[in-house]
């Protein structure tokens, strides 16, 4: 193996090593082909035996794929570990610059990467239209940092395994810089789609903060919650919640932050907390979340809650949530509807002085 060869020769080397080796990824009943040239990290130094350190060869593959415009950096099976405590990004795999790239792997249960310094952050990603795909990404075995942070637009997670640990959120889009709920900025256009998410933070599991024209599909989440931060025109469908073992309240399914507006959230089962609409500390008086709709929430738990905070224009419809409770809370107002939905009780319990204009029609 030559470092030293050009971007170019080394692009050919992957796209001959996949035409004759992969052709394409199998992640379950799902094919996922290569995109464009193919820089395979084994070429640059990286060993999936699970101990040996792949900081510096990650690093050249996607500089290598970025130098040649673009392309695949493709991660073969195995287990990559991450051990260099000491690098210019609080991650070990940092994908930066102007030029996008797919980092793919054989599937999430052939490839993972694991991050084997303990707090340190695994993949950072900072470039618009970046894609990352059929992988495991691991800060649980060694209770590390954040798996994934991703501060750019118009990116895509698919087909992955996270596992996270105690210390960090697992997945952080952290939107823009400055970003802030008395002055939101936005990240647009970022996606996740089919994702295995186990966390034990006592906090935002997966943190969706500052997103716009953004969406979640598919999700498979044990630990705290989904949290909603601040978002705009944001769509989550199809995500099955359960709490982990964190002995710390955190089971609230997901958590809607104000001043989010537009946001839809379909089918979404939880065996925990039904999640919270607008709640907000006793600082945020003031922001108020809208146009929330909630279609076929499933709550299969007993003894917990849906809780409805400040929010305009709230319609929650074709819910089953069993024996459990709706709880209205509202600080300020909470305005919205509750149509053909079964529940236990709709209990108010706004703040003195608050407008509570919340309805039930239909099937209690």
């Amino acid at each position: 193996m030559n470092r030293a060869r050009p971007a170019a020769i080394l692009a050919l080397i992957g796209i001959s090593a996949c035409v004759a080796g992969c052709g394409s990824n199998q992640v379950g009943t799902k094919t996922t082909p290569l995109r464009g040239a193919a820089f395979d990290v084994t070429h640059y130094g990286a060993r999936g035996d699970g101990s040996s350190d792949n900081t510096a060869a990650f690093a050249e593959a996607i500089a290598a794929a970025q130098a040649a415009g673009g392309g695949t950096v493709y991660v073969p099976p195995g287990t990559f570990a991450f051990s260099a405590r000491k690098t210019s990004s609080p991650a070990s795999v940092v994908i930066d610059g102007t030029v996008p790239v797919t980092l793919q792997g054989a599937g999430r249960d052939e490839t993972s990467l694991i991050q084997a310094s303990s707090g340190k952050g695994l993949l950072g990603v900072h470039v618009d239209g970046t894609t990352v795909e059929d992988l495991t990404l691991d800060t649980q075995t060694h209770d590390a940092g954040a798996d994934i942070f991703v501060q750019a637009n118009h990116t895509s997670l698919a087909h992955m395994r996270v596992l996270g640990g105690s210390r960090h959120f697992a997945l952080y889009y952290a939107g823009p810089k400055g970003a802030r709920l008395l002055a939101p900025l936005y990240n647009e256009g970022n996606s996740v789609t089919d994702l295995q998410l186990n966390e034990l933070v006592c906090d935002d599991g997966f943190s969706w903060s500052f997103q716009k024209d953004s969406t979640i599909t598919d999700v498979t989440h044990t630990g705290s919650r989904l949290a909603l931060y601040g978002d705009a025109n944001t769509t989550v469908t199809n995500y099955t919640y359960a709490p982990g073992s964190q002995q710390c309240g955190a089971r609230n399914g997901f958590w809607l932050t104000p001043p989010a507006d537009h946001i839809t959230i379909v089918n979404f089962t939880s065996s925990g907390e039904g999640g919270k609409v607008g709640i907000i500390g006793p600082g945020g008086v003031g922001k108020v979340a809208s146009d929330v709709t909630i279609r076929g929430l499933t709550m299969t738990g007993s003894g917990y809650h849906l809780a409805i905070g400040d929010v305009l224009n709230l319609v929650l419809e074709d819910c089953h949530l069993g024996a459990n409770t709706i709880v209205v809370n509202a600080r300020a107002q909470a305005q919205g509807t509750i149509s053909n939905s079964t529940y236990g009780q709709l209990v108010h319990s706004s703040a003195p002085g608050a407008r509570d204009a919340i309805s039930a029609a239909g099937v209690h």
